[in-house]
């Protein structure tokens, strides 16, 4: 009986090492066609190119693209299985521009509209280097993925996942906000790595079995987003502890000065593809583009309306800080939840465990409403966004941009809504320069409905606090926000907004001081206000002393009592 199953266990081994024999030969040969078909593609580009200057490899308007469809370029049996699996069959612009370019060897800077599919513009070939090298995870790492955000890399991972299903190269995700020496133990054995500048340096800098000698492949996903969060000397930093002789591949949906000058340091003989053109929309033809003006104290309501208008729908809600998102998340979730709307809200203030829970919960939802910061602006892929609304008004046309950007991706259509006051109309002038398409929705008299009331009993029910930092914070950014002619401080009503949040009144000085950390760098015209309103009550309270209060007031007693009524009226102002 022994002697049988002993035998039996050592077919079944045979059979499978005749099985990876087979599959090994079958690769061998699928390599060696990979190898061919791609040289060909190159010698190709090379001999198209001719004499033209490099970097002058952008297509002129109008002409059609080479490859149309995936199945077209000289891929892998196991890429095409994942990107049949993801569903992706027809390229879009930017990747029939750029793919065969990056599997041709290229080093390639791509610019193209955001929602446009720059991801497999890089997914793919990352693939398919490590493939045709036979890449080994005793050979180190063998792709570097960096990205601005912990939600873009956790996205770029997953795409990766999906796509390279078929592959065995191993992957990591390296972000903030995860514990480093879980990470450090699995650093040996991975072939790509998808992270963020700050930790990607960190391991870099203290690991001494990361090893990036051989690196293929380094990739920059939204390279001014990175410029622009301040990740300039991290990944000058980075790029130190790579070979030189590697294919670097650098794509963000604009170019700016600062784009140009981390291309020049980090790319060589370069191709530019984008699918801009001088005069064109940067957002997408199924766009649709809209925007209402409403006071600042009526925004609450205009939202609250809209909201109630469209429960079936998957809503993005942008806000400019995290105490506005705090305060708004808390305050709607329960207005939301009689009408069995879901709701969920991302900021940076959040732990990693808590912002990856909610990225992947949104996504798998078909109706919710996400309240965020511009965390989520760049990049992220929401599937099937109806409607990205932008309650509080944009910093520049480029914040518009990425922001409308969440919904209407890879063709599909959307609806983006711009919130502003009568005082930030000039933004439209920004946006008109940028040839943004924008038309406005007049809300008719009384249709709008007074609900300062709700956002008063919340208040009263426990969440003071949270909009007391509400408001500071947005008169914060109101105040440092660099462009005067939009953004003014001296045109709001602190009063009117103070109760649209539901507050009895504008926060003083005494409340402020108890916020701490939420009133810190508030803005001396703010402080100056806040302090004349306290000024003017208090002397609204002495002029209607009466003469008897006056004489008593004169006693010690009198004064005892009076202190006493104080401490009791500011402890029940702080419940």
């Amino acid at each position: 009986m022994d002697e049988d199953r002993r035998r039996a266990k050592q077919k079944r081994n045979q059979k499978r090492w005749l099985e990876r024999q087979e599959r090994s030969r079958l690769n061998r040969a699928e390599i060696r066609e990979l190898r061919t078909r791609i040289e060909e593609l190159r010698a190709l580009l090379d001999s198209a190119e001719g004499g033209d200057r490099p970097g002058g490899n952008q297509k002129a308007a109008g002409e059609p693209p080479a490859y149309t469809h995936f199945n077209q370029l000289p891929l892998s049996q196991r890429t095409q299985l994942g990107l049949e699996r993801g569903g992706y069959k027809r390229m879009t612009p930017i990747q029939s521009d750029a793919l065969h370019l990056a599997l041709a060897g290229y080093d390639v800077l791509g610019a193209a509209k955001t929602g446009s599919g720059k991801t497999l513009c890089f997914v793919v070939p990352v693939l398919e280097r490590l493939f045709v090298e036979q890449w080994d995870t005793a050979m180190g790492v063998g792709a570097l993925v960096l990205s601005p955000t912990r939600e873009l890399a956790l996205q770029i991972f997953k795409v990766l996942q999906l796509v390279g299903y078929k592959h065995t190269h191993s992957a990591a995700l390296l972000t903030g906000g995860r514990d480093v020496e879980e990470e450090r133990k699995r650093l040996a054995a991975i072939s790509v790595i998808v992270g963020t500048p700050g930790r990607v340096l960190h391991h870099l800098e203290d690991d001494a079995d990361l090893v990036t000698d051989n690196m293929q492949l380094f990739v920059m996903d939204e390279a001014d987003r990175l410029l622009d969060m301040g990740f300039r000397d991290a990944i000058c930093g980075i790029m130190r502890h790579l070979p030189t002789a590697r294919q670097t591949l650098l794509f963000s949906a604009t170019q700016t000065t600062d784009v140009q000058m981390l291309a020049q340091m980090s790319l060589r003989n370069q191709r530019y593809v984008t699918t801009h053109a001088s005069t064109a929309a940067p957002t997408p033809a199924t766009l649709c583009q809209n925007f209402i003006v409403v006071e600042l104290h009526r925004k609450l309501d205009a939202l609250l309306m809209f909201l109630k208008r469209h429960p079936n729908d998957k809503t993005v809600v942008f806000v400019s800080t995290c105490n506005q998102v705090r305060y708004m998340y808390l305050a709607f979730s329960k207005i939301l939840k009689k009408m069995r709307i879901p709701s969920m809200c991302l900021t940076s203030k959040m732990k990693q465990f808590r912002r990856e829970e909610v990225f992947l919960t949104f996504c798998r939802c078909k109706a919710a409403v996400l309240f965020c910061t511009d965390i989520a602006a760049r990049g992220l892929d929401f599937p099937l966004v109806h409607w990205a609304v932008q309650y509080d008004c944009p910093d520049s046309a480029q914040t518009y941009i990425h922001r409308a950007g969440r919904t209407a991706r890879a063709g599909a259509r959307g609806v983006s809504l711009l919130f502003l006051t009568p005082q930030e109309t000039p933004m439209l002038s920004f946006l008109a320069h940028k040839h943004i398409p924008l038309r406005e929705i007049a809300i008719r008299p009384g249709l709008l409905q007074e609900s300062k009331e709700i956002f008063v009993a919340l208040v009263v029910q426990g969440l003071k606090y949270e909009a007391q930092k509400a408001f500071i914070a947005y008169l914060r950014s109101v105040y440092f926000s660099a462009n005067k002619l939009v953004f003014d401080v001296n045109a709001i009503d602190f009063d009117a907004f103070a109760h649209s949040l539901g507050l009895l009144k504008v926060p003083n000085m005494a409340e402020l001081r108890n916020l701490r950390r939420g009133a810190k760098n508030l803005p001396w015209d703010v402080v100056n206000y806040m302090a004349r309103q306290e000024g003017q009550q208090e002397a609204q309270k002495q002029q209607h002393v009466t003469r008897r209060e006056k004489h008593l007031g004169a006693s010690d007693m009198f004064r005892t009592l009076q202190q006493k009524q104080r401490y009791a009226v500011r402890d029940d102002d702080d419940e």
